[in-house]
């Protein structure tokens, strides 16, 4: 596998983990100011590493897109990921295990389709 091709996963289910919670190369086309991109590390089952990602905008209020993220993956369950201030902290989820679901979109622009994170659900949610 090329190294550019660590971005083209399959579509699929897949157990990842979150290795990075940082300020996007790319921003997304939304009008917020600050905006903070998730990336996966997904393994397939024949081994093969991939890195999957989705950029937010950087609002963990009550339903937003991040905010309903996270709640998904962890069940609702921040207790374990406040502050000491009591407010969520998105470094409290690196490395932390996830089952993620892959689509892909094709846009008619790019030779290859766009990889996106459809859902982030807690690990074994849809992995065996």
């Amino acid at each position: 596998m090329k190294n550019h091709d660590i971005f083209l996963c399959p579509e699929g289910r897949y157990t990842a983990i979150l290795e990075a919670a940082d300020e996007p190369n790319k921003r997304i086309n939304r009008p917020c100011k600050e905006q903070v991109r998730l990336r996966f590390r997904v393994t397939t089952t024949d081994g093969i590493e991939y890195l999957v990602g989705k950029t937010y905008c950087a609002d963990l209020c009550y339903g937003t897109e991040l905010y309903n993220d996270l709640e998904t993956w962890i069940d609702g369950n921040f207790e374990d990921f406040l502050n000491d201030d009591g407010e969520i902290d998105l470094d409290l989820f690196l490395n932390k295990k996830a089952d993620v679901l892959i689509t892909h979109f094709v846009d008619g622009k790019h030779e290859k389709p766009f990889v996106k994170i459809a859902g982030i659900f807690p690990p074994g949610r849809l992995t065996d």
